[in-house]
C-alpha cells in the first residue's frame, strides 16, 4: 500500500472516529452541569533567589508538599472561570550573613546558622480555555508569604503580594462525574523586602495529580 493510501485510510479513520466520539462528547457536555470542584495534592517548587557572602549565605530555596482546591464555573464547553486556592508545608533551611538582625546575633548580622522558613498561601482567580483534553488557564491572584529567619521578630515577613499566573490542565474522564486531572502552575509574584532579605525567588512552580468532580445538569 502506497503513503497516500495509508494517508486516506487514516484520514477516512479520523474522519469515522470523530463521527463516533463527538455526538458522545456532546451528549456527556449536556448532562453535565455548571460547577465543577477539585482537590490535588501538589509539590510547589521554589527557584534560589539572590543571596551570596558575606550579606546570606543561602537563599530560601527548593521544594516541599502541599495542596490546591478549586472551584470552577463553566461558562460553555470550551471557557470557563475558577478560583484556586493552593497552599504548601514551610520550606526550611539553615542561613547566616548580614542580613539576619537581631540581639541574639553579632552586629551587623549572625556568623551562625539559624533555621529560616518559607510559606506561600496563594489565591487566583482564573480564565480558562479547553483545547481539546488541555485547558489553559491564566488570571491574576494575591499570596499571603510567611518569611521567618532565626526566632527573632526582627526578621519575620508577613507579606500579601499581588501575583499573576499561568497553567495547564489535562482532563481524563475516569467516570461519568469524576476526571483524573494533571496540573501545572507557574506563579509571578511581586514580592517586597523580604525577597533580598530572605533569598527569595519572584517565581513558584506548583504541579500536582488531582480529581475532579463535576455535578449533574438539572
Amino acid at each position: 500500500m502506497s503513503l497516500t493510501s495509508k494517508a486516506r485510510g487514516l484520514t477516512l479513520a479520523g474522519i469515522m472516529a470523530f463521527g463516533v466520539i463527538a455526538p458522545r462528547a456532546d451528549a456527556a457536555a449536556k448532562d453535565e452541569g455548571p460547577w465543577s470542584v477539585a482537590a490535588a495534592p501538589i509539590l510547589s517548587i521554589h527557584p534560589a533567589g539572590e543571596s551570596g557572602e558575606p550579606y546570606l549565605s543561602e537563599p530560601l530555596a527548593g521544594s516541599t508538599l502541599g495542596l490546591a482546591f478549586v472551584l470552577q464555573r463553566h461558562l460553555s464547553p470550551s471557557t470557563a472561570i475558577a478560583l484556586e486556592v493552593s497552599s504548601s508545608l514551610a520550606l526550611t533551611d539553615e542561613q547566616t550573613g548580614r542580613f539576619i538582625f537581631g540581639p541574639a546575633c553579632y552586629t551587623p548580622g549572625c556568623p551562625t546558622p539559624v533555621t529560616s522558613t518559607h510559606r506561600d498561601t496563594i489565591a487566583n482567580l482564573l480564565a480558562s480555555l479547553t483545547l481539546g483534553n488541555a485547558e489553559v488557564k491564566a488570571g491574576p491572584g494575591v499570596a499571603r508569604s510567611r518569611t521567618h529567619q532565626g526566632d527573632d521578630k526582627f526578621n519575620h515577613y508577613d507579606q500579601t503580594n499581588f501575583l499573576v499566573t499561568a497553567g495547564l490542565d489535562l482532563v481524563l474522564p475516569i467516570g461519568r462525574r469524576f476526571s483524573l486531572v494533571p496540573t501545572a502552575r507557574y506563579h509571578f509574584v511581586f514580592r517586597g523586602d523580604e525577597r533580598l532579605y530572605g533569598g527569595l525567588s519572584r517565581s513558584v512552580v506548583r504541579l500536582g495529580v488531582g480529581v475532579r468532580f463535576r455535578e449533574a445538569s438539572r
